[in-house]
């Protein structure tokens, strides 16, 4: 029997990852914050799979920009795409609770779902999502 395969999509504007909050009646991980994540279906190419996804979840067309090694989170073989959307959010009050735009900073400090606090710091050492100290020295540096 094969194991399920799970995609997300990460969206990052100015800085920020939307994440999205589960449902308080979720009987998995209820109210735990994590990506648009979606279970990929019998037959569905990954990337099939994460613009489904995020249409169903949060109403928009995702564009996929790059493909990230997939990871395990609990145990599930998860590949991630970082991508950018077109189109208003307008998310499925059956799947999530609220979505949110976080900083590296604030982001670290949720409580998330299936572990996947591991791929906010992967994001961060890939320099894909930066700390308030990173754009900083940046910005001092630009200065210089």
């Amino acid at each position: 029997m094969q194991k399920e395969l799970h995609v997300c999509g990460i969206i990052i504007e100015n800085n920020k990852i939307l994440l999205l909050q589960r449902s308080l009646n979720d009987k998995s991980e209820p109210g735990k914050w994590c990506p648009i994540n979606e279970t990929v279906e019998k037959d569905e190419q990954l990337e099939n799979a994460v613009i489904r996804g995020t249409k169903e979840e949060v109403g928009v067309k995702f564009i996929i920009k790059n493909q990230i090694k997939p990871k395990l989170f609990d145990d599930v073989s998860t590949t991630v795409f970082c991508g950018t959307r077109v189109g208003k959010i307008k998310m499925d009050k059956n799947e999530s609770n609220q979505y949110k735009w976080f900083s590296y900073d604030e982001a670290i400090k949720l409580t998330f779902a299936y572990k996947y606090e591991k791929l906010i710091e992967d994001l961060h050492t890939q320099g894909l999502l930066k700390s308030n100290k990173d754009l900083l020295l940046k910005y001092l540096k630009i200065r210089d």
